[in-house]
């Protein structure tokens, strides 16, 4: 049942039942409550194409942040005091962030990341996208044991740039704010509705978000409805981020598809420039000797990085902001010089 709706989000309930030898949908719903709670499941989700909305353009920006172990709680703050970042993974040794920043200047990232790095705070390495993330369920029949050995074998390669698409439309709130909740919840106009009404006091009814969405995913801006299928329960998963590269942008591509290929792995991977960066959880058998034996492979070059548990505190994400949409004149707009001062803030009380 994980395998097939790890394929098709939408499969219906009459496949569903035939696959599984199950009589009654209602079991099928108790069944998916059951792999929610026990942390397998979690969706659906689109992934959000914003680089069609507005007059100006967006940039993913990725992080690979390494640091003092004295500084951790620092280091975390002055992250988080960039407000445009999205997520922020921790290494497990307790000296590395990896983070995810969205926004219009990638320079101005740059930027702010160069006060640290000039105060001795960090090191870091950086990486600019406008590239789509692809995401591949778990075989849960496939080997446990994540194979390597055929990196390089010919495959099916994603497309992996969004299409061109010009949208001369203007957005109102609504649709930006139900961008907002789709980059990181899973769809549910019962919970934005009740959501919006207890805590902002928006009057949207449940037709006028559904109509949103439905308008989302006709512009193609919410596309690849997907459920994100865990290889085991989240907690007890092995969970690694990776950077490859190869003498050719082709073959990093193909050594991230193919790596783990068939086995008991979910996976999600993007490029950013002539770097591949992909994200994974796999069973904890894997580790260590994983790490190690990827890192000392022929003609690919990978640095790998297990990652701390998912219920720690500093795995965090976040959607953009409404605020960061400017309605009237429908471009991306981003306070840079706030967060630059919130930056000061906190070095100047680092100090006293």
């Amino acid at each position: 049942m994980l395998t097939l709706l790890g394929r098709d989000p939408d499969i219906p309930s009459r496949e569903l039942l035939e696959a599984t030898g199950y009589q009654c949908a209602t079991t099928i719903s108790k069944k998916k409550k059951d792999l929610y709670t026990r942390g397998y499941m979690r969706g659906p989700y689109y992934h959000i194409n914003l680089n069609t909305v507005g007059q100006n353009e967006l940039f993913d920006i990725y992080a690979d942040i390494e640091f003092d172990a004295s500084d951790y709680n620092l280091v975390f703050n002055l992250i988080q005091a960039i407000k445009c970042w999205r997520w922020i993974f921790p290494a497990i040794q307790g000296d590395r962030f990896f983070v995810y920043f969205q926004c219009n200047y990638y320079t101005q990232v740059a930027h702010l990341l160069n006060i640290l790095k000039k105060e001795g705070i960090i090191d870091y390495n950086f990486y600019s996208s406008q590239n789509r993330w692809m995401g591949e369920n778990p075989n849960l029949f496939g080997k446990e044991i994540l194979s390597y050995e055929n990196l390089f074998a010919e495959c099916e390669l994603p497309q992996m740039s969004y299409p061109f698409k010009k949208i001369i439309k203007p957005w109102r709130q609504l649709d930006v704010k139900i961008m907002a909740y789709l980059q990181v919840r899973s769809v549910d106009t019962k919970f934005i509705h009740k959501f919006e009404q207890d805590f902002y006091d928006c009057s949207w009814k449940k037709n006028q978000i559904k109509y949103s969405i439905r308008k989302l995913i006709e512009y193609d801006i919410a596309e690849r409805k997907h459920y994100n299928v865990a290889p085991y329960p989240r907690d007890k998963c092995f969970s690694f981020l990776m950077f490859v590269e190869t003498k050719d942008i082709t073959k990093t591509l193909q050594a991230m598809v193919n790596l783990g290929r068939g086995c008991r792995i979910y996976k999600a991977y993007t490029l950013a420039g002539e770097t591949g960066i992909m994200l994974s959880w796999a069973s904890a058998r894997n580790m260590p000797g994983f790490l190690s034996a990827v890192e000392d492979m022929d003609d690919v070059w990978v640095r790998a990085y297990q990652l701390k548990t998912h219920n720690t505190p500093y795995m965090v994400k976040q959607s953009f902001s409404v605020k960061n949409f400017n309605i009237e004149n429908q471009r991306w707009i981003f306070p840079y010089q706030e967060y630059e001062r919130e930056i000061e803030h906190l070095l100047e009380k680092r100090k006293e």
